[in-house]
């Protein structure tokens, strides 16, 4: 299928979702809600919906695309009849813009980011999404080519709540990964309707400047806008939990005896975050703190209300939790293990999985301070190289160097220098230094003028208060910008109104705050295009499919030539490079910390871990060059049982490149493709 007509398709679906939720929560909303947040709610709603029904047939063992096709064109008829009106709504809207100022030019610049989305989303997933190729988009392929959705032993990650996962099912079984993502993007749309609607209807702004400012805050930021192009998934939870935040605000607002139904809906909400992923469940502890506080405040506990939201989150998420505790006897796998346990897991893999998590955010910046100097990235000015001069650091870099070079600080301090990061060098947040690590200066030069706002009002202090306990959970998870997205998009509105706040005073403060608020989206901006230029081949057609992956996909040669070479009865080992996404032919992580279904240090000869392969029906072994040198080199306790395997000849050499090499395995002659090995 063509990536735009794929593209097309899937977005669809996703509309015809809408209606599909409004027949079930339509009567509960009562035009209680925007436009916007109706369409997010309802579409979200319904796309959860659609998920559990393609799991419903993976388990079912009918995991095909005729199956598939007809669940689709079942779900969209019904779906499109029954939202006519919804579709009726958006079209008067559109009949109605308001142009002019401030709000024109930010409208100009989201419209601008969704093309940046809808480019990324045109093209085949490469280096940069290191997920897609792990697990987001190689596990559906994995059940589409097994025709069910089965345990995989050696992902951990797929036993994780995967409803997005099953809708990106969908768009693989069509042959289109531009349908797969499409969901995503169609995700990213109802975020930022949602947002926009919520401050037009909550400030009560009839100018439309606070939810331009919203929705551009949001649609244009570099983590956004990238993330929506791609198969990821934290939009969704991100989506999940802001629903479940302006629920929580409705039933704080109303005053009448119909409002526990906001409470449900807020569970609603709740369900489909922790049905995303895990970290889905702060929105629902935090739902948990607001309803304590009102009781405290009022004297009166809802119990119904209390008691139906929390039936409705788990009726909309437990299958997920279910199917894990069945694969793995742990509901949460891999996390919590020395409570649950878990299958193919120890102490260790759950030692060094926190331990990776924290590498990142701030952790990273004290291993540079204790490593000989913190450096603030840069992308305008020459940075050092390994081997090359050092930049010299400025006081500032100097002052943090000293201040973690003893550590990572406590909460307490650490938590108050994350506003500074994100603003100052957000790409630490980042796995790697990219511009789409960057949010920009608007949360820290406009939040703190909420406070010129009073009375600070339920609709702004609830979003605060949920970004600021989602980032006390962020502080102990890992420190990704990815997983603070719910905070920033919860932050969104109050920027907006701390932007109106100081616009109230003389015309040249609302001039400087207007030209304060363009200047950084139209940074923003920049830095999403620096990854949007070279996507623009692949997505209009002038690139072909396959040399976009050839060319963002640096193991792209070595998997052709597995593809090629192997069979179906074939297995590779991989080492180094979990991103399978484009193997044809069966393959299994088989480092040790993914799982322990190879068990290194347990072995004491070569010839126990080639038995140990040939339990696993493994024919072929994948060394990445980078991320496993020392299994390369033959230097940890994997490499010192491959070495003699390779001197004699059990390891024949299929093909080596600079990033990595393919062998055969062969335990009783050498490979004739050993005589045929060649290096490029």
């Amino acid at each position: 299928m063509p990536p735009a007509l794929g593209l097309l398709a899937g977005l669809a679906a996703c509309a015809s979702a809408v209606g599909v939720g409004r027949a079930l929560l339509g009567r509960w909303v009562a035009g209680g809600l925007s436009l916007g947040e109706r369409w997010a709610l309802f579409s979200w709603v319904g796309l959860t919906l659609l998920a559990y029904l393609v799991l419903a047939v993976g388990l079912l063992g009918l995991l095909g695309w005729p199956v598939l096709l007809g669940v689709v064109l079942v779900f969209s008829g019904v779906g499109a009849w029954l939202g006519r009106d919804a579709f009726a709504d958006v079209a008067r809207l559109i009949r109605r813009p308001r142009w002019g100022g401030l709000r024109t030019v930010l409208w100009v610049c989201v419209a601008l980011a969704i093309v940046f989305v809808v480019t990324g989303a045109l093209n085949p997933p490469v280096t940069n999404e290191y997920d897609s190729l792990t697990y987001h988009l190689a596990a559906p392929k994995l059940y589409l080519s097994a025709g069910m959705v089965y345990r995989i032993e050696y992902d951990h990650h797929t036993n994780s709540p995967f409803n997005l996962e099953m809708l990106y099912t969908l768009g693989l079984a069509f042959g289109s990964e531009s349908m797969a993502k499409s969901f995503h993007v169609f995700v990213y749309l109802m975020l930022v309707a949602s947002v926009a609607g919520a401050a037009r209807r909550l400030a009560e702004d009839r100018t439309g400047r606070a939810p331009a400012i919203a929705a551009a805050v949001v649609g244009c930021l570099p983590p956004i806008v990238w993330e929506a192009g791609t198969a990821y998934v934290d939009l969704g939870v991100t989506l999940g939990e802001w629903l479940a935040v302006l629920m929580l605000v409705e039933w704080l607002r109303d005053r009448s005896g119909g409002r526990r139904r906001w409470l449900l809906l807020c569970g609603v909400a709740c369900g489909t975050a922790l049905a995303t992923k895990v970290l889905g469940g702060v929105a629902l502890l935090f739902a948990v703190l607001v309803m304590a506080f009102s009781a405290l405040r009022e004297r009166r506990i809802e119990w119904r209300g209390a008691a139906g939201l929390g039936l409705l989150a788990a009726a909309l998420c437990f299958p997920w939790y279910v199917k894990s505790w069945a694969y793995t006897g742990n509901p949460v796998y891999p996390y919590a293990y020395s409570v649950f346990g878990g299958a193919d897991w120890d102490e260790t893999c759950a030692r060094m999985y926190r331990e990776d998590q924290k590498t990142y955010g701030l952790g990273g910046v004290v291993r540079e301070a204790q490593a000989g100097g913190y450096r603030a990235t840069s992308f305008l000015t020459r940075q050092a190289r390994p081997g090359g001069p050092v930049e010299p650091a400025g006081p500032v870099s100097r002052a943090i160097t000293r201040l973690l070079a003893q550590g990572l600080p406590g909460p307490w301090l650490g938590i108050p220098l994350v506003p500074l990061f994100l603003t100052f060098d957000g790409t630490v947040f980042w796995e790697r230094p990219m511009t789409i690590g960057l949010v920009g200066p608007l949360f820290l030069a406009l939040l703190p003028a909420v406070a010129l706002r009073r009375p600070l009002r339920a609709w702004l202090g609830v979003p605060l208060a949920f970004a600021a306990l989602n980032l006390c959970v962020w502080w102990f998870t890992a420190q990704l910008t990815r997983y603070l997205l719910p905070s920033l998009v919860a932050c969104a509105i109050p920027v907006a109104v701390g932007a109106e706040a100081l616009s109230a005073g003389p015309a040249l403060v609302r001039r400087l705050i207007g030209g304060l608020v363009i200047c950084s989206t139209a940074v923003c901006l920049a830095a999403s295009a620096v990854m949007w230029t070279a996507q623009i081949g692949p997505a209009v057609g002038t690139v072909s499919r396959d040399d976009a992956i050839r060319m963002g996909f640096e193991q792209m040669p070595l998997f052709e030539t597995a593809n090629r070479m192997l069979g179906p009865t074939d297995k590779i080992a991989l080492y180094g490079e979990p991103r399978g996404y484009y193997l044809d032919v069966p393959y299994m992580w088989a480092d040790y910390g993914h799982n322990t279904l190879l068990k290194y240090d347990g072995m004491a000869s070569p010839g126990e871990l080639l038995a140990a392969w040939g339990a696993r029906g493994v024919t072929a072994v994948l060394i990445d060059k980078r991320y496993a040198r020392p299994t390369y080199e033959g230097t940890d306790w994997p490499g010192r049982l491959m070495k003699p395997l390779r001197e004699a000849g059990v390891l024949a050499t299929i093909r080596e490149t600079a990033t990595g090499v393919l062998y055969r395995v062969n335990p009783t002659v050498p490979s004739r493709g050993a005589e045929e090995a060649g290096h490029e």
